[in-house]
């Protein structure tokens, strides 16, 4: 058996060309500043680029290569919140609008990955969330309904129906929607940093902000000036004093099998291959990559708003969920393992907006999946340039979360975040 100490690290790395860009130097001029290259940084500078403006990007290492580059590759809007979680917050009609935007940046990835040819994993594949028990099956019906309420496809999995589509034990319920697919996000975000490039966009790598002032960003060779500052730091804005209160990390654990044969995969996946995520709090999920690894997520309470530890109790446990939902997993070498810290409002929902603290500054944060990012990035953008914005007051900068907020000062920020992630579920 290889132990987490002896495997390797991000998969994601191995597929991708990693040659930087130049670093940013001297003074620099531009309309607009965006600082952060991860997909809701790319994505504000690709919308701002379309309407005209003058950017330049600066981001700390490679584009791509922070949270973005070490998700799951999930292209779903299912990311953390269902639709029927936005329909008890926000009522029908408001859910109905956040969902259909999130299909459309699952739509719109899909499309520049064919329109560049981009070798980047892609493995179309329905969403299905699964419930772990009979208890939990409720919510999966539940999520059900409101897909056919509001007229978004689905089907309804129960009992032994699961079995048709997805092998294994443990699984009591599932509800699966079209229209998704899984992907090396790192290979896509490379590829939109050629694409707003082509535009005209000025990125520079190996370039952190170290100082982010009114109309000025410093890095360690230069300064950029801009009449406006996109913030798209997610869980590193805070130690530059940028959403302070409102913005903390989650921690996601990866870990990813050998290649598997044909047979372990007709006994995982008997139709076709799925997205699939279980119905416990902090939730196990899974999917094939395109070589035929099998990629497993998740993590444990007690380390997803903990500080970051290499050597995580959390990597065993998902091996050990594997082993014991697949019998053919049970002597299949687990050979990468992975950690990544990603930026999370206390809803789950993005940051997007005007900053209420400076005129100047627009934010672009979003911890909830790689569609959320885009929406994120463009939500920003259109606001910058003064036009509208459909979903900036859910994304609003400084909004009111949660009662349990107040006490944050007492509790502390990893308290906090864990009561209002189990409040937002």
């Amino acid at each position: 058996m290889v132990s987490v100490h002896d495997r390797q690290g991000n998969y994601w790395l191995e597929q991708v060309d990693n040659e930087p860009l130049a670093a940013a130097s001297g003074r620099i001029t531009a309309d607009v500043v965006v600082v952060g290259g991860g997909i809701a940084g790319l994505s504000a500078a690709r919308r701002l680029s379309e309407l005209g403006r003058d950017v330049v990007l600066l981001e700390a290492d490679l584009c791509g290569s922070g949270a973005t580059g070490k998700s799951s590759g999930f292209i779903t809007p299912d990311s953390e919140l269902e639709l029927s979680s936005l329909v008890t917050k926000f009522g029908d009609a408001d859910a109905a609008l956040l969902w259909r935007a999130a299909q459309a940046a699952c739509a719109a990835m899909r499309a520049d990955v064919d329109a560049w040819q981009l070798p980047c994993d892609l493995v179309p594949a329905d969403s299905f969330w699964v419930a772990r028990s009979r208890r939990k099956s409720a919510a999966i019906q539940r999520e059900h309904e409101a897909h056919a309420r509001l007229g978004f496809a689905s089907r309804l999995y129960q009992g032994d129906e699961v079995g048709d589509v997805l092998g294994g034990s443990g699984f009591a319920a599932g509800v699966r929607s079209p229209g998704t697919f899984g992907m090396n996000a790192l290979a896509y975000a490379r590829g939109l940093r050629r694409a707003v490039s082509s535009r005209g966009v000025r990125c520079f790598e190996r370039s952190p902000a170290v100082a982010i002032e009114r109309n000025e960003v410093h890095t360690p060779d230069a300064v950029v000036r801009a009449g406006v500052v996109v913030v798209c730091l997610d869980r590193f804005a805070p130690a530059l004093g940028i959403a302070t209160k409102d913005n903390f990390h989650a921690q996601a654990f990866l870990t990813l099998t050998e290649p598997l044969g044909a047979a372990t995969w007709r006994e995982i996946f008997p139709e076709a291959p799925l997205l699939v995520w279980d119905s416990d709090l902090v939730y196990q999920y899974f999917r094939r990559t395109r070589e035929g690894r099998l990629l497993v997520g998740g993590g444990r309470l007690i380390e997803t708003f903990a500080a970051e530890h290499p050597h995580s109790k959390s990597f065993a446990k998902l091996e050990r969920y594997a082993r014991a939902r697949f019998a053919g997993l049970r002597d299949v070498r687990f050979t990468h393992a992975w950690q990544g810290l990603i930026g999370m409002s206390k809803d789950v929902l993005p940051i997007a907006g005007r900053s209420p603290d400076e005129p100047s500054h627009y934010l672009a944060m979003c911890g909830a999946g790689l569609p959320w990012s885009v929406l994120a990035g463009q939500c920003a953008a259109a606001l910058v340039a003064g036009q509208a914005a459909p979903l900036a007051r859910f994304f609003a900068p400084g909004r009111r979360f949660h009662w349990i907020e107040r006490f944050q000062p007492v509790l502390g920020k990893p308290v906090t975040w864990a009561l209002s992630y189990l409040f937002a579920k």
